[in-house]
């Protein structure tokens, strides 16, 4: 109002001095620089004061007109040349002070929408390109508490289990002036009705009066701060006023909470990604530490031909496959199947494949090893991580295999035109610390053919829904028997992959062929 005023200083004077040469009356206008009710009973104690009305807001005026009482009435009247009946002059000064009061509000009106309109331009620019998520919210804050003509504003974010707000950012207020930073969003307080309905408008009669108001505060509002689907916390703007908020006020506390919840989203999405950044390179690092697809430096013996593969749906995988020397004679091959997909089952299969490759060389017999790996992943892993796992050493010299099972697909054995399958010995590994396991010797002979393989191929499933199933590799070895391992196990993974063109192709995929010559 002091800008109305200032702006009005020009016009009012004259307007005055105007209504005096007409009137025969002297108006005069005080400007309001103190107190408006300390001004006003000075003016009305005058005694040349006959009149008196206040020009613009009433809660504070810019000043205030007031009629001077003529020292010499005929003398007045003869220099005007008439004398005006007294309740026509201040008939016409009331109407003289509602034109001048409704300029002084126009100009008010104005001056407060051209502000607005500064903040509003100033909030678009700086907010936007703003990463700094504290500078941010001290700009809405700010915008908050101007746009709505309160003295001052919080944001209370709500913690991720959506049972408390905690104050994260003021304007023109100190942390510890906000009662209650921590609060719980219980049934029937206000933060959880103005997130869950409508903003909430609170007023107290004394300053500080209430119990959520910062000190010398007597006004506040509170609005909701969500997403359409996520709720982000409350805003807050407190004035030391006894202010009544306007329908005006509501709209423009909604729009800046929204702003506050977009800029949060836009935290969240640039924080995801930079997250999405780190996983990816932290998952690039774990996979080099995988071994390749198609398992390299695998022993080159006259005896016999391997060849191994084994790939993973995602970056990271749960199926096993090891080929460990252990002398010149005996080869260890182990493939295995952690449950799940991705990182959760690559790590139980990494914490597996380190102990295999630790006790492998123990010269233990294979159910001993298969015991204590099922014990240690008892120990590491939950209830609902396990895996299967078929252990075996192949014994060069002697023209053997042993191996135990527990619970992975059973090996096919194919000697003379014929498929066997080598029977399973126990259960799932990391099931039951107690579990017993036994194992079997396969007496082996030149030409003898074994495949070993995890469910990702057998379980391939065709777009008729049809699974590729352990015959469906028997069937293939079957059409060239005495194919070398290598074109074996080619020969198997490309008929899967044409077996599940524009089927489901979602399990990692292991392979190990091994022919004794």
């Amino acid at each position: 109002m002091i800008t109305a005023a200032t702006e009005t200083r020009d016009l009012i004077p004259d307007l005055c001095g105007h209504f005096s040469q007409i009137s025969g009356w002297e108006m005069q206008f005080t400007p309001t620089r103190r107190s408006p009710t300390e001004l006003r009973k000075e003016l009305e104690s005058r005694a040349d004061c006959c009149w008196l009305a206040g020009v613009g807001d009433t809660n504070r005026p810019a000043g205030f007109l007031h009629l001077v009482t003529p020292a010499d009435n005929e003398s007045v009247g003869a220099r005007h040349g008439r004398r005006s009946d007294f309740a026509l002059v201040t008939a016409m000064a009331d109407n003289l002070a509602r034109i001048l009061g409704r300029l002084v509000q126009s100009t008010t009106q104005l001056n407060q929408r051209n502000q607005d309109v500064a903040t509003l331009l100033e909030l678009g620019l700086a907010v936007p390109g703003q990463d700094d998520l504290a500078f941010g919210l001290t700009q809405l804050l700010k915008a908050a508490a101007h746009l709505t003509g309160s003295w001052s504003a919080a944001f209370f974010l709500l913690d991720p289990q959506t049972e408390r707000l905690k104050l994260r950012a003021v304007f023109r207020l100190s942390r510890e002036d906000v009662p209650q930073p921590s609060r719980e969003l219980r049934t029937g307080t206000d933060d959880l009705r103005a997130l869950a309905d409508q903003p909430v408008i609170l007023t107290a009669k004394t300053a500080g009066g209430h119990p959520l108001f910062p000190p010398a505060m007597r006004a506040a509002m509170c609005a909701g701060v969500q997403s359409e689907t996520v709720p982000f916390g409350v805003l807050w703007v407190y004035d030391r006023r006894n202010k009544q908020y306007t329908q005006r006020d509501i709209h423009v506390l909604q729009s800046i909470a929204a702003q506050v919840a977009a800029m949060l989203e836009r935290s969240a999405l640039l924080r995801g990604s930079e997250l999405d950044d780190r996983v990816n390179r932290d998952l690039k690092a774990a996979c080099e530490t995988q071994p390749d697809s198609i398992l390299r430096d695998l022993p080159h013996d006259p005896r016999f031909e391997l060849a191994a593969r084994c790939t993973s749906c995602y970056e990271l995988g749960g199926d096993l496959c090891e080929v460990i020397p252990l002398t010149a004679d005996r080869v260890a091959i182990a493939v295995g199947d952690a449950s799940g997909n991705s990182i959760p089952a690559a790590m139980i299969m990494s914490a597996a494949r380190g102990a295999i490759r630790a006790h492998s060389g123990d010269q233990t017999d294979v159910t001993d090893l298969v015991s204590r790996l099922n014990r240690a992943l008892c120990s590491l892993t939950g209830s609902h991580q396990f895996m299967s796992l078929c252990y075996g050493i192949f014994d060069a010299a002697q023209r053997t295999y042993t191996y135990s099972n527990a619970g992975h697909p059973v090996p096919l054995l194919v000697r003379a035109n014929e498929v066997e399958t080598l029977e399973s010995h126990g259960l799932l590994l990391g099931v039951i610390p107690e579990s017993g396991y036994q194992s079997s010797v396969v007496q082996l002979a030149p030409g003898d053919l074994l495949v070993l393989y995890s469910d990702g191929i057998t379980e391939a499933r065709s777009q008729a829904q049809q699974l590729f199933k352990w015959e469906g590799i028997s069937a293939t070895v079957l059409e060239s028997p005495r194919n070398s391992a290598d074109e074996v196990l080619e020969t198997v993974w490309n008929r899967v992959d044409e077996h599940i063109q524009g089927g489901e192709d979602g399990d990692d995929r292991t392979l190990v062929v091994l022919r004794v010559r």
